[in-house]
């Protein structure tokens, strides 16, 4: 059993001149299955999770919070040191707006599935490991329609959007348990579709983010094989510009089984794969 808290801090340039500051942050609660042998020499762990999430917007005099929760399971695939993850998830959250009219109140329904695939090329006996990876992943967001604190009438389509970001890492794993490590990632969000945004019969400007890259430098490390921690910076140009400074903790609850140690040589590639 598992728990991970998080938060992220960033600033977002949008097509259409809208400039946005976020602030995330949330819990999720989780479970992993033993790893069990899926034959010709594959591995999988099943894993459920449930969680909380909320953020923090502003921009243009607007300023707004959203709260939310989800669920969702993921497979997790191994073979050498080769990985694979496949995760579908659904959720449902509520946002407080307020503007230079009034409150609002909207309410939204999520659901998405992601893909992220890599290989570990190890060298030097595994101190130093090159990880490409992909990262696929498809969001399904509807926002019901609502009367904003104006009178005016909010309709919105459903929002059918892929990201892709492709990534190289060079990680390096020292004798005291520290690893830093160095990426760079492409990231593209391509929105599919119409997505149209109408305010009474008037149908708004869209805005999209553009893509961006990002790059930068970290450190992770586990203590007493249940507490990995991690703190990065990251420096994004293109859509999204600046620096993103980013830590985390994850710990993991219960007693550590004999399948769990007898797995722990096949299972390096887990604490190796580390998460954007």
């Amino acid at each position: 059993m598992w728990v991970l808290p998080y938060t992220t801090f960033e600033k977002v340039n949008l097509r259409g001149g809208v400039k946005v500051e976020n602030i995330s942050y949330g819990m999720t609660y989780g479970g992993d299955s033993d790893m069990f042998d899926m034959g010709h020499d594959f591995k999988g762990v099943w894993s459920g999770f449930i969680g909380y999430n909320g953020n923090h917007m502003n921009y243009d005099g607007i300023s707004m919070t959203q709260n939310g929760g989800f669920l969702g399971g993921t497979l997790n695939v191994y073979k050498g040191n080769f990985f694979t993850g496949l995760t579908v998830s659904t959720g449902a959250s509520s946002g407080d707006a307020d503007t230079m009219y009034g409150h609002d109140n909207i309410t939204l329904l999520t659901a998405g599935i992601a893909n992220k695939t890599g290989y570990n090329f190890e060298f030097f006996n595994g101190k130093v490991i090159l990880q490409p990876s992909v990262f696929l992943g498809y969001s399904w967001v509807n926002t019901f329609d609502y009367t904003n604190a104006a009178g005016v009438k909010i309709r919105q389509d459903a929002l059918n959007a892929l990201q892709i970001v492709p990534g190289v890492k060079i990680i390096g794993n020292t004798k005291n348990g520290w690893q830093p490590y160095a990426g760079i990632d492409m990231v593209w969000n391509v929105f599919m579709g119409r997505n149209q945004v109408k305010a009474n019969d008037v149908i708004l400007p869209k805005v999209s983010e553009k893509a961006y890259v990002q790059y930068g430098v970290g450190v992770q490390k586990t203590w007493a094989d249940r507490f990995p921690g991690f703190i990065q910076a990251m420096v994004r140009n293109g859509g999204r510009n600046g620096i993103v400074l980013s830590a985390g903790l994850r710990w993991a609850l219960g007693r550590n089984n004999k399948n769990a140690k007898n797995a722990d040589t096949k299972s390096k590639n887990v604490i190796k794969k580390l998460k954007k």
